[in-house]
């Protein structure tokens, strides 16, 4: 049963798995989250659940990521993770039942906005905290506050686009990521964001007295999140330009 379920949601999943529609990054955390899946199905545990669910992992992870000690860090890690696989594992059990809702991916949204933004604030904490480096501190912050700001600007212009579809009796594209070139590009962003954050754990997992690794890995990883979300303003306001620029009823 299990092996004809995994087969199914590989075949289902399928269209997900490309580095024009998400980061490499998370179509191998995609791949992963597709074992998990039909275990989750034969067990008859809904989406919304495994979302909840996911919600107290982020807990934990937000309270080892901010513990700061000489095992928290390990913790931190393995809860990103296990939070990264569920995230992706509610997606894939609502397309296999056929039940996706807008409550889901509300509820699902507004977890991921949550965990990222205290997540991210988090590293910057942990390496102030152990190196009193106000810098790092600070580009932490500003990075946190466009990840927020990214998602706000996202759902913004897709619920202003659809109203004045609605309004004009046009048909344009509520999202801008619908633009393979343009999504291509910010996915090259996204993946070394990610794999600048698996960098950063190992180092200070593992070699704790690279002080100086450590550092260029956080402004590489802040100073990335902040350019693309930089880029990112700057693409929705072209492309608002294009789409909006029409008279409002």
């Amino acid at each position: 049963m299990y092996i004809n379920l995994l087969k199914k949601v590989f075949k289902l999943d399928s269209k997900n798995r490309s580095v024009v529609s998400k980061p490499f990054f998370l179509i191998l955390i995609n791949l992963i989250s597709n074992i998990f899946t039909p275990l989750f199905i034969i067990f008859k545990i809904k989406p919304n659940i495994i979302t909840l669910c996911n919600f107290f992992v982020a807990g934990f992870a937000l309270f080892f990521i901010f513990y700061v000690d000489a095992y928290s860090l390990s913790y931190a890690f393995v809860f990103y993770i296990i939070y990264l696989i569920l995230d992706s594992c509610d997606g894939g059990v609502a397309r296999y039942l056929k039940i996706k809702t807008f409550f889901g991916k509300f509820m699902d949204s507004t977890f991921d906005i949550i965990f990222f933004v205290f997540f991210n604030l988090g590293i910057s904490f942990v390496f102030f905290s152990m190196y009193n480096d106000k810098y790092i501190f600070l580009m932490g912050i500003i990075s946190s506050i466009f990840i927020s700001f990214n998602t706000f600007i996202f759902d913004k212009f897709s619920a202003l686009v659809r109203w004045s579809n609605l309004e004009n009796n046009k048909n344009f594209p509520p999202y801008i990521k619908k633009n393979k070139n343009y999504n291509f590009f910010l996915n090259i962003f996204d993946d070394i964001y990610y794999f600048g954050l698996m960098t950063f754990f190992y180092v200070s997992i593992f070699q704790k007295n690279e002080l100086i690794l450590l550092k260029i890995i956080l402004y590489v990883v802040f100073s990335i999140k902040i350019f693309s979300s930089l880029l990112n303003l700057l693409g929705h306001f072209y492309f608002a330009g294009k789409y909006l620029n029409i008279s409002k009823k």
